[in-house]
């Protein structure tokens, strides 16, 4: 059996970005500076607070608790729940 190598090495090289492109977890990091997701109603109106992190992960469409615990994520990690093209994100 003959193998065109050219071929072969293409097919691989393929094969090699459409795995980096289409990674199933992406990494994303998330700078707090205020705005929408670090305010919190308070008696003086809208403020930025602490504990984004915690108030995140009571929200299941932004943190899947169970997948996290899964991966042994550390307490600051969090993972989106899977989309419906088989994808995360970490941040």
């Amino acid at each position: 059996m003959l193998v065109n190598l050219r071929s072969f090495n293409i097919q691989k090289e393929k094969e090699s970005k459409a795995h980096f492109i289409n990674k199933d977890i992406s990494e994303v990091l998330v700078i707090c500076t205020g705005g929408t997701l670090c305010m919190v109603k308070t008696p003086k109106g809208y403020m930025a607070q602490k504990g984004l992190i915690d108030r995140i992960k009571t929200m299941h469409s932004f943190h899947d608790t169970e997948y996290a615990k899964h991966l042994q994520l550390t307490a600051n990690q969090l993972i989106t729940p899977e989309t419906p093209y088989h994808k995360r994100v970490a941040y």
